[in-house]
């Protein structure tokens, strides 16, 4: 999934899950140095006057993205989950997304249930 971050004129986009180095180097060059990725929303404003958007680029990014918005979730937050995600085998992986794309869950941190044989 992409973060487009927009302050101002200025816009930057973050692949995630990113590096605390990418987030900082983000925030900085949109002139922010001292902001915690948690104080971000990813939908609408925050008071520094960081507007986040979010692109996902598949159907479990589209119903993760849709839970963000529900849930008023953090920049940090999704990230954290995202790169939880990207820490497991790739099968696996594939699995959860595959289980978000077919379930949209009710909430971010909602266990995926194990698929029965």
């Amino acid at each position: 999934m992409i973060a487009n971050l927009t302050r101002g004129a200025k816009t930057a986009s973050l692949h995630l899950p990113a590096d605390r180095f990418q987030i900082a180097g983000v925030l900085s060059y949109l002139g922010i140095d001292r902001l915690d990725d948690y104080d971000i929303p990813c939908e609408g404003q925050d008071s520094s006057g960081i507007m986040v958007s979010l692109e996902p680029t598949g159907i479990a990014e589209r119903n993760i993205a849709d839970l963000c918005r529900n849930e008023k979730v953090s920049l940090g937050r999704l990230n954290s989950n995202f790169c939880s995600l990207f820490k497991l085998p790739y099968e696996q992986q594939l699995g959860v997304m595959d289980q978000i794309a077919s379930q949209k869950p009710e909430h971010l941190c909602q266990p995926i249930p194990r698929a029965t044989s």
